[in-house]
């Protein structure tokens, strides 16, 4: 199990999209969700994908516990909504952990996985069920996942990767999720992502997978910018299903970044949360 490390659920970009080979992979980062157990569940307005009161019904149908219906969950995020920082994974995980804490439920680490898995599915989240996000959103777990798989909460592998800071180009909000099937097209391309990651070659990864997402999505200026970013040396992606950029980069590469970015484009920056899973 890993870390206790409260009601909080961790924000993350993609260096796999697992819609475009099965396989996928999200790295965590500093950016939180913490949920508090409440009197009654969230309206329309604080959560309207309906995420949260999926969670009574995706716990019974993972583990059998019954959950009353009038225990509810608030958040308090600091990660931008429909941007592909995973928000979503990270509600979930935040609010298992309040309404586990709440009620005495122990859940694993695959528990969590995979009933933050459900939420999503049943809400119309996630066009995979977000495993690898999921896995990210419990804080300090890159795990490399096969959505295709009889298991698929069960990683193929953890790793972990240097210290990084994480530059996020915010570009709006997403309107709707692509379907899967603007994916599968360019799976040559994914699958090229998909074997520089099992190679450990993380940074070749994420460049492959944003250009990969950018032509899946129709995302010009996303091409546009993720090719200026790595002819500059810098991995960038385009995380999730967009339309976010993120950039992973130390700090003396902070300068080259300043000069490529436009001043007008809005941003956050953070820092890759890294360390090895704790062993079951």
């Amino acid at each position: 199990m890993i870390s206790e490390v409260g009601n909080i659920g961790y924000g993350g970009v993609s260096i796999l999209h697992a819609a475009g080979c099965g396989w996928g992979c999200s790295l965590p980062l500093d950016l939180t969700c913490n949920a508090e157990v409440s009197s009654s569940w969230p309206g329309e307005y604080e959560d309207p994908n309906g995420l949260l009161k999926q969670l009574p019904r995706a716990i019974e149908e993972t583990t059998g516990a019954k959950i009353h219906h009038k225990l509810g969950v608030s958040l308090k995020s600091d990660i931008p909504r429909s941007m592909g920082l995973k928000s979503s994974s990270a509600a979930c995980v935040s609010a298992l952990r309040a309404v586990s804490e709440k009620l005495a439920l122990q859940f694993t680490d695959y528990e969590v996985v995979d009933i933050a898995a459900k939420m999503q599915i049943m809400s119309g989240c996630s066009m995979t069920g977000s495993f690898d996000d999921n896995w990210a959103a419990l804080g300090y777990n890159t795990a490399i996942i096969d959505a295709k798989s009889d298991q698929p909460s069960h990683p193929v592998a953890h790793f972990q990767m240097e210290s990084k800071l994480c530059t996020i180009i915010l570009r709006g909000h997403r309107s709707n999720l692509p379907n899967v099937s603007e994916f599968a097209v360019n799976k040559s391309d994914f699958l090229a992502a998909k074997n520089a990651l099992v190679s450990g070659d993380i940074d070749k990864a994420m460049r492959i997978n944003g250009l990969a997402v950018a032509k899946s999505t129709m995302d010009s200026e996303a091409t546009h910018i993720l090719t200026s970013l790595h002819s500059n040396g810098l991995t960038a992606t385009l995380t999730g299903s967009g339309p976010c950029i993120a950039i992973l980069h130390n700090e003396a590469q902070s300068e080259i970044l300043d000069q490529i970015i436009s001043e007008s484009s809005k941003r956050i920056t953070t820092k890759v949360l890294q360390h090895p899973p704790e062993e079951e």
